[in-house]
């Protein structure tokens, strides 16, 4: 019995050499980040959101991942290790960043979490040399920045995220900046005039004041706005290859001698400011409608 345990051993190690040496033969294992979600609604059981990181073999040959490791820390290169699994060639692994640290098959967990202000996560070779990298900016809640096509140099985000498949979803260079407010969000006796600005070249505004969201079906904003009673005053600039960051300002008028009790989202200098719609997906109709990507 012992001499047929030790049999097994050494034909087990003998795969696991022979995977490793196939695998190695044809170079530097072409594995790279494909796409991360950094900033998600969707959570757990346990409340904690559920972000994640996304692998791809850009190569050939299946890639044996036992020694890799993955960091948000540059100066922890050996953070978390990958399972010591067989990565098929064209094949996805998803990595769940709720710093869990779990090794369950499919599903993974990393020791750390991702920081939707941004970011760089590393990925290190087994002998600790370093084969991919991505520093990112801040992201928008429940929008992936990915690789388009899979494995590519080309970064993209995406409004429809695709955790462990293909990038093959609509995906643009980036986001409108907010249209800006000529008066600041806040409570008022006389009514007055709003004007609405973009940088975004040839971008076109579109509001409503009703507190719906703005879609090219909306107001195109061509003159000054007359605010004359209480408006929730919603903005969004349409380029046509962008998606579009709606804001939305609030104006309340009063003619008692108290003001209303109401507060106002504040910049450092205690100036009311607007609030952005922390959420894009709120209506995918209607960012097809403004035209937003392509």
């Amino acid at each position: 019995m012992r001499r047929e345990s030790v049999w097994r051993w050494r034909l087990w190690s003998f795969f696991l050499l022979s995977l490793s040496f196939l695998i190695s033969s044809s170079g530097r294992a072409a594995i790279v980040i494909n796409e991360i979600l950094a900033a998600s609604s969707q959570e757990d059981e346990s409340g904690v959101s559920l972000e994640w990181i996304e692998l791809y073999n850009t190569g050939a040959e299946p890639t044996l991942l036992d020694g890799y490791t993955l960091t948000d820390d540059p100066l922890a290169p050996s953070k978390w290790r990958l399972p010591g699994i067989v990565l098929p060639a064209e094949g996805f692994l998803l990595i769940w960043a709720t710093g869990y640290d779990l090794l369950d098959p499919d599903n993974y967990h990393a020791n750390f979490r991702l920081r939707r202000e941004g970011e760089t996560i590393v990925l290190h070779a087994p002998d600790g040399s370093l084969v991919d990298q991505l520093i990112f900016l801040e992201q928008i809640r429940d929008i992936s920045y990915g690789r388009k096509p899979d494995g590519s140099a080309s970064w993209v985000y995406f409004l429809e995220s695709t955790p462990g498949r293909a990038n093959t979803t609509e995906g643009t260079a980036g986001f409108t900046p907010p249209p800006v407010f000529s008066t600041p969000a806040g409570i008022y006796r006389d009514s007055f005039t709003l004007a609405l600005n973009t940088s975004a070249p040839s971008a076109e505004i579109y509001y409503t004041l009703d507190g719906s969201p703005p879609d090219q079906n909306s107001e195109r904003y061509q003159t000054p706005i007359p605010i004359e009673d209480s408006a929730p005053v919603r903005g969004a600039g349409v380029p046509g290859w962008l998606f579009p960051q709606r804001y939305r300002y609030e104006y309340i008028h009063y003619s008692g001698r108290d003001g209303p009790s109401h507060s106002f989202p504040r910049n450092r200098s205690g100036q009311s400011v607007g609030s952005p719609d922390g959420d894009l997906r709120e209506s995918r109709t209607a960012r097809d409608r403004m035209g937003a990507a392509r």
